[in-house]
């Protein structure tokens, strides 16, 4: 059930996280975010780190060190998205994040944010929005079920983390 395409896997990743910060806060993604290539998450959903996807985690660090707001996130996203030359699929990536990300600092439930999000994909590979909403329910039962199935593997606070989801 893990999405094979990359912007897919991103927004799978993106709204995992954003389900643990809404129920747990900010400071509960520091590990994943600070370390995305030692991630449960990540390595769960087979993410490989791209320049796009170290933006990306750039950015999520950033907002789990400051919180800043959606204004000074947007001014964050559109310097990276500049100042950065990245291939085509990178910007497809930081492009969905950052729609993303600036809905979460909206303090939009992480549904939304996917829905914005979702809206970013091109249209041959935008999965309904219904469709997509089930698919993310199933991913998050799907991670936490494996979660518990490796705790050695994937760690006890991310199995602790998404157990609480359910």
């Amino acid at each position: 059930m893990i999405p094979q395409d990359p912007q897919q896997k991103l927004l799978a990743a993106l709204y995992l996280l954003a389900r643990c910060v809404k129920r747990e806060g900010l400071l509960s993604i520091e590990g994943d975010v600070f370390d995305p290539a030692s991630s449960p998450l990540f390595k769960w959903l087979e993410i490989a780190i791209s320049p796009g996807l170290e933006l990306v985690a750039d950015a999520l660090r950033l907002i789990v060190s400051y919180a800043p707001n959606e204004p000074d996130l947007a001014f964050y996203l559109d310097t990276v998205r500049r100042h950065n030359e990245l291939t085509a699929e990178d910007q497809r990536l930081l492009e969905l994040a950052s729609v993303f990300l600036r809905a979460q600092a909206r303090e939009l439930p992480p549904q939304a944010c996917a829905e914005f999000a979702r809206q970013t994909l091109p249209l041959k590979d935008r999965p309904d929005g219904e469709a997509l909403q089930s698919d993310l329910r199933a991913l998050e039962r799907e991670f936490t079920n494996s979660c518990e199935q490796h705790e050695g593997d994937m760690g006890s606070r991310i199995t602790a983390l998404f157990a609480k989801l359910q």
